[in-house]
């Protein structure tokens, strides 16, 4: 049944009788066209798991075959700059349930591919967890004042909080 009914793009939006016919063919076709953007970028095959990879290709689906990707540039300047403010509006919607409800700091240490000692500091609460910062630490002292230092900096940022996690 589900062969017979795309996913809604729109409320009430039906899959038209042009795509119902769409040739296997054709189909593989567009799977590997996806499949060729993903390994002529190098890009993790685990992207398509992400929510927003089936909402990009409805969204292109909508516009139509005549719809031109964004280009290098405007990626990594306006749309950069609209994506950080809407991330800024989900994480300030998130500060107000850390005020309300009260929150966890969280931090963790590891060590990449080039020995650098990196610290994740994460806020979470109910609604979500947030990824706030990481740092490389790997040319500080790693003691208990210095690791004191970088959490009174992140609770000072967050506010209000509940506990600690480490």
């Amino acid at each position: 049944m589900s062969d017979y009914f795309a996913p809604r793009t729109t409320a009430g939006a039906q899959r038209s009788i042009k795509s119902v016919l769409v040739s296997k063919e054709a189909l593989f076709n567009v799977d590997m066209s996806i499949a060729r953007f993903f390994f002529d970028t190098c890009t993790p095959i685990n992207a398509v798991n992400s929510v927003y990879f089936q909402k990009m290709v409805d969204a292109i689906v909508v516009v139509g075959p005549g719809y031109k990707t964004p280009k290098y540039n405007q990626l990594r300047t306006n749309l950069l700059g609209s994506m950080k403010k809407e991330v800024e509006l989900l994480v300030s919607s998130y500060r107000s349930v850390w005020e309300e409800r009260g929150c966890t700091i969280m931090a963790d240490g590891w060590q990449d591919w080039s020995n650098r000692l990196l610290i994740n500091f994460l806020v979470y609460c109910k609604r979500d967890t947030t990824f706030v910062r990481s740092i490389d630490a790997s040319d500080i002292v790693k003691d208990a004042t210095t690791i004191c230092k970088l959490f009174v900096e992140l609770v000072e940022w967050v506010g209000k909080i509940m506990s600690f996690i480490w």
